[in-house]
């Protein structure tokens, strides 16, 4: 089962929002898109989209990505049309993106003026895709160019098996419900006891 609610509001992947993660379930693109946005935030140093409710959150994100017609105007704006620049990224082929789905980097370049290098860009794109089958893998991001500097493979461990929630899903509802609001209780009291200092 899968919730709006396992993520803050603001780095919450539009599939989420919209309820298509029921489709496909928890996954780690649903992580990618929050590391795109604190990402984002680090260096813009602001939220990228700071929403009020699930419905403005969902207008900020959309709002940042132009239909393809936009797009292509602004790309070849002030070209020679006989010979249009590359739209090509330099990491995943623009054949593999729709481009309604993709920010483009003018775009990247107005919402987040402090990146100033065409791989940082890149890298806000991968992880900020609107189709989570297109957004980049944790290794891909990782390995990213942009990265290239503090990127240590030797530090990179995979874990032999995914994580396993069977037992949280094998568990009695009410008995879940009726654990954790007692650990909440226990953990209240707790704190209502401790004296501040």
């Amino acid at each position: 089962m899968v919730t709006v609610y396992v993520v803050t509001r603001w780095y919450r992947a539009p599939e989420l929002i919209t309820g298509r993660g029921a489709e496909t379930g928890y996954g780690p693109s649903i992580d990618l898109w929050s590391v795109g946005c604190i990402f984002a935030e680090m260096l813009n140093r602001r939220p990228l989209f700071p929403g009020k409710d699930h419905l403005h959150q969902l207008r900020l994100i959309t709002s940042l990505y132009e239909t393809v017609e936009e797009e292509e105007e602004e790309t070849f704006e002030g070209h020679d049309s006989s010979s249009p620049p590359s739209k090509t990224s330099p990491t995943r082929s623009k054949e593999d993106r729709q481009p309604s789905s993709v920010l483009s980097p003018h775009v990247v370049r107005q919402a987040i003026p402090s990146i100033d290098c065409e791989s940082g860009r890149d890298l806000v794109q991968g992880l900020l895709h609107l189709d989570p089958s297109l957004r980049f893998e944790s290794e891909e991001a990782l390995r990213h160019r942009y990265l290239a500097k503090v990127f240590d493979p030797e530090e990179l461990s995979v874990a032999a098996d995914a994580p396993c929630c069977d037992q949280l899903e094998s568990m009695d509802p009410e008995f879940a419900f009726d654990s954790l609001t007692s650990e909440v209780v226990e953990i209240a009291d707790m704190v209502a006891s401790t004296p501040i200092t």
